[in-house]
């Protein structure tokens, strides 16, 4: 590596754990891989590679990270969380820490009961699970209830007004079954959902 960063056949060598091939590095690039050119050739800020695989590979994907703070991105906790677990036990070194392997960690850790857990450990364990959800509702994988009973309003008034506007039409009787089949769904979805709710 030079003052310029990386060259296309060095990033490979740098990113070994992850085991990048010539092809997977061409993808990456073609997905955006930020780059900059140098005497006509492509040259790699590791910095930035490193923040965009953070940031463009799916979390089940990426296996082994090289720092702390990695590691505490991708769990949702704090790096002093992670760093605890390191002094407990945890399996990790400077360069190289499996996630794998730090996941199977904190399921056996976790699930063991110990007399010494404090109020301290509890508080983070209670930390990481609200960190949990708050990634899961960015990525999109959770929605807050509020946010679902809006979208059933939205959607059941069209289908309340579709269906008056059938009434007396040839398709009438399939058509108003399966209007009704969806509207009876959305209140069920709804119904259910305010008696789950868990207060803030």
């Amino acid at each position: 590596m030079d003052d310029h960063g990386l060259s296309t056949s060095e990033l490979p060598l740098h990113l070994a754990p992850q085991g990048v091939t010539d092809k997977t590095l061409a993808r990456w690039i073609r997905k955006g891989l930020p780059f900059t050119k140098y005497k006509n050739r492509r040259r790699f800020d590791p910095a930035l590679v490193r923040q965009w695989l953070l940031q463009n590979t799916p979390a089940e994907l990426q296996t082994v990270v090289a720092t702390q703070d990695e590691v505490a991105a991708l769990e949702g906790v704090h790096v002093r969380t992670v760093a605890h677990w390191l002094a407990q036990g945890c399996p990790g070194r400077p360069g190289r820490y499996d996630l794998s392997q730090i996941r199977q960690w904190r399921a056996d850790h976790l699930r063991r009961p110990s007399r010494e857990t404090t109020a301290k450990d509890r508080y983070e364990h209670a930390r990481a699970e609200q960190k949990e959800l708050q990634v899961g509702q960015l990525r999109g994988e959770l929605v807050h209830i509020d946010e679902l009973r809006d979208l059933l309003a939205t959607v059941s008034g069209p289908l309340l007004r579709l269906r008056d506007d059938l009434i007396g039409t040839a398709v009438e009787t399939h058509a108003l079954r399966s209007i009704d089949e969806i509207i009876n769904q959305c209140h069920t979805i709804a119904e259910r959902n305010q008696t789950d709710e868990i207060p803030p």
